[in-house]
């Protein structure tokens, strides 16, 4: 299992989130080395400069941005839920690992609170 996906269940899991990992048969995440983390239209809190920042501490070399280098090994995209009762918090973040160019999903993850 690739350590992003990992990191990504410990944490869901000690903050009392549900966590869902998926890698497509026959695909080596290890084997991917350099991400782009495309951020979505509606980013206005830098998620996807956190999850690039993540993945530099994890060893791996990634950037974030609109568009994607032609370098890269895999885009990382997102879906990040909100929960905005008194004060808005996160309560889901979807992350894929995508195939340059063809987009075709080669793993991904997600973490789920209820609010309450």
């Amino acid at each position: 299992m690739n350590r992003l996906f990992a990191l990504l269940a410990v944490v869901g899991t000690l903050a009392g989130c549900r966590a869902l990992n998926h890698v497509q048969y026959g695909t080596d995440l290890a084997a991917l080395k350099t991400y782009h983390v495309q951020a979505n239209s509606e980013d206005r809190l830098g998620i996807a400069k956190i999850i690039a920042d993540d993945l530099n501490r994890l060893g791996y070399k990634a950037t974030s941005g609109a568009e994607a280098p032609a370098d890269v090994d895999g885009v990382v995209t997102y879906q990040d839920v909100w929960f905005d009762n008194s004060s808005k918090y996160l309560t889901q973040l979807n992350i894929q690992v995508r195939e340059p160019g063809s987009g075709k999903i080669l793993g991904q993850t997600a973490a789920a609170e209820r609010p309450s």
